[in-house]
């Protein structure tokens, strides 16, 4: 970590992800701008944004290579600056049901910084799930550290 952010699992139960990310130095609507953006989003989470219309009911997609990787999903909730819920679905996971990510961007009293709140789930029990959360925990992680570190460098 840097001193750009901390980040702390909260989890209280191995079904779900539970994370706060505090992140010095980006507004709440620096954060969500960079979570609804395509332009935005290419510089920290997806190398590649093929779709993303982010209205209620709308639907993105985002790529990764090497190896290929595919993402999509369906946006639930979308309150500027503050909420965003949305379904959570890699192509290679299609017999799986769609996992649901919910992040709330809560601003700082100053404004300078904001928390964010992320959960996602629901994983099974299974060693394979079990598994599957730990590397997503880890990619929520350094996706997050990655924004930070656009941002530190003068976005």
């Amino acid at each position: 970590m840097n001193e750009f952010m901390l980040a702390l699992d909260t989890s209280q139960n191995k079904e779900i992800i539970q994370l706060k990310f505090v992140l010095h130095y980006l507004t709440a609507f620096n954060v969500y701008d960079h979570l609804i953006e395509p332009e935005l989003i290419t510089r920290w989470l997806a190398p590649k944004v093929e779709k993303n219309h982010c209205t209620v009911g709308g639907e993105y997609h985002f790529v990764w290579s090497n190896p290929e990787y595919h993402l999509r999903g369906k946006y639930l909730k979308a309150i500027g600056g503050e909420i965003l819920d949305f379904t959570w679905q890699w192509d290679d996971e299609k017999d799986l049901p769609p996992r649901t990510v919910k992040i709330e961007v809560i601003p700082s009293r100053n404004g300078q910084s904001s928390t964010v709140l992320l959960l996602h789930g629901a994983f099974g029990m299974s060693d394979d799930e079990q598994s599957k959360r730990t590397i997503q925990l880890v990619q929520w992680v350094n996706s997050f550290q990655r924004l930070t570190n656009y941002w530190q460098k003068g976005h």
